[in-house]
């Protein structure tokens, strides 16, 4: 009977320390994760910006391409009415 007790003390102590270390792993693995997520959570905002000053570029040089092409169409219209003389 004493020998089970002792046995089962040694079990108990050792499922403890396994208990204890394994929730240290956890702490490490959550802490990696808030980590990562956080990491992650930072690159969707920059890639948002990064999207929204493309978009402003964009629609920036489009403006301009077609304001150019109606001045260059209005230039051309110009040239081929010349007075005659």
């Amino acid at each position: 009977m004493q020998q089970d007790m002792a046995s089962l003390k040694d079990r108990l102590a050792q499922d403890e320390k396994t208990n204890t270390d394994l929730q240290g792993d956890l702490k490490v693995v959550t802490g990696k994760l808030k980590i990562t997520q956080g990491q992650l959570k930072r690159a969707r905002e920059e890639a948002a910006k990064l999207n929204d000053a493309t978009t402003e570029k964009l629609t920036a040089l489009d403006t301009s391409v077609h304001s150019e092409l109606a001045t260059k169409a209005t230039s051309d219209d110009v040239k081929t009415v010349t007075p005659r003389l």
